[in-house]
């Protein structure tokens, strides 16, 4: 309304409202232009998200993977090494495998054949 329609209205406040304007065609397109912006920086940020996530799984699964052979270790109270095993032929033809660290015996079988034939020593012969 023009000022001087409102003659003898008297003007209490004066506010500024959102209120909504149609666009020009410029803008229209700078909003487009934006929008499509943050489309691809969500693209993005997803795959940045998607990717530290599939780490951080891995990195839990390996912590579970660790605690796992750890309750193993506590529950069986031993833990799996290396061990030196003699492995010595007995008079009955029997192959006696011996741990070195402890002397205990942890298995016994029937020799091969191959195992039964002794090497002998014989000392080179002079000339």
């Amino acid at each position: 309304m023009a000022d001087n329609e409102n003659k003898g209205i008297m003007i209490l406040e004066i506010q500024i409202q959102q209120l909504s304007c149609p666009l020009e065609e410029d803008e229209l397109l700078e909003f487009g232009n934006e929008l499509s912006k943050v489309v691809k920086e969500i693209e993005a940020e997803e795959l940045t998200q998607k990717a530290a996530k599939s780490a951080m799984k891995d990195k839990l699964d390996a912590l579970a993977d660790k605690v796992s052979k750890l309750a193993t270790i506590v529950k069986n109270k031993a833990e799996i090494r290396p061990v030196e095993v003699k492995h010595k032929l007995d008079e009955h033809g029997m192959v006696v495998s011996v741990r070195s660290d402890t002397g205990e015996i942890i298995n016994t079988r029937k020799a091969k054949p191959s195992e039964l034939q002794r090497k002998i020593d014989i000392p080179p012969t002079e000339k």
